[in-house]
């Protein structure tokens, strides 16, 4: 399954639709991704009229409601749009469903079948709920809870300006990079007064020392003369400066063949050792078989492999 996931979604798929809305428990266990059906189902596959479709939509609209509709039929999407029209000038708002999760305070689980995302008094807007949205009044259910709390107890790794952890959230290289930085035990003092040598950090900010520190060390590096502190990590990407970190700690390269995950394919060229390494060590681990390399990495999977880098012997 997470094969068929990743080709027709990529590494970072929001969610899946189950064919028919059906999907038994054995679906349910092996999906990688929250399971979306619908609670309005205008019938637009029977009634190919517009008018019914509308009416339809209207009658089984609610707030936080999930409306299927087929687009091959034009009278599906004529009568979705007169809808549409309709429910805006009652005060509806339409958005994805991936943000109508989000923005009610929901953070969807692997397996989970969603029909709705009913008003329960979380009402967040887009940049309240961002990326990677979490309930953190449930953290302490999270699945890397004690790395979390390992990392912001050591300072390996910073709450946001708001106080939250946000740990589903996507890590930046400057984020990344300062955690394993202090992790490593590099503080602002570090080659305080060097140039960085990007053109995107000045010598005095504050990433420059921990940014200083992976160049230095070989464990990260920049292109055309910057280092895109602002860019998401992708899973092959840690994999590589995590893998060069494990090598010079003196753990023998591990070759591509020692890795068992299904969609090794995918994995480019230049970080299967990177993977195999860190993978052979403990350091990583996929999810339901699946490295998915290509996926951004979450604030929590840092947490989790700082974690692991400690208990290292």
């Amino acid at each position: 399954m997470q094969e068929l996931i990743t080709a027709a979604g990529g590494d970072d798929p929001a969610y899946i639709r189950p064919p028919y809305g059906n999907a038994n428990k054995t679906v349910r266990a092996q999906a990688p991704s929250p399971l979306i059906n619908w609670s309005v189902d205008p019938e637009d596959w029977k009634y190919h009229n517009a008018d019914t479709v509308c009416s339809n939509i209207l009658a089984g609209s609610y707030d936080g409601a999930i409306i299927l509709v087929h687009d091959i039929y034009q009278t599906s999407v004529n009568g979705a749009l007169a809808a549409i029209d309709k429910l805006l000038e009652q005060g509806y708002e339409f958005v994805t469903v991936r943000d109508l999760l989000l923005r009610r305070g929901i953070t969807p689980e692997a397996g989970v079948m969603y029909y709705d995302a009913k008003n329960t008094g979380v009402n967040l807007d887009i940049d309240e709920a961002g990326s990677g949205y979490y309930d953190e009044s449930q953290i302490e259910s999270h699945w890397a809870y004690d790395a979390l709390t390992f990392c912001l107890d050591h300072g390996f790794l910073s709450r946001e300006a708001d106080g939250r952890v946000r740990p589903n959230k996507p890590i930046t290289r400057g984020e990344f990079v300062t955690s394993l930085a202090k992790f490593c035990g590099v503080d602002e003092s570090y080659r305080y007064y060097a140039e960085t040598g990007y053109r995107d950090i000045a010598s005095g900010s504050e990433l420059a020392p921990y940014v200083k520190w992976a160049r230095d060390a070989g464990l990260m590096d920049g292109s055309n003369g910057a280092f895109h502190p602002d860019d998401y990590l992708t899973r092959e990407q840690m994999a590589t400066v995590v893998a060069r970190y494990l090598t010079a700690l003196g753990r023998a390269p591990g070759g591509a063949a020692q890795t068992a995950y299904k969609d090794q394919s995918r994995i480019s060229a230049w970080a299967l050792d990177g993977v195999a390494l860190c993978t052979r060590e403990g350091i990583l681990q996929g999810s339901n078989g699946a490295f998915l390399p290509k996926g951004k990495l979450t604030r929590a999977q840092t947490a989790a492999i700082v974690y692991r880098l400690s208990e290292m012997e």
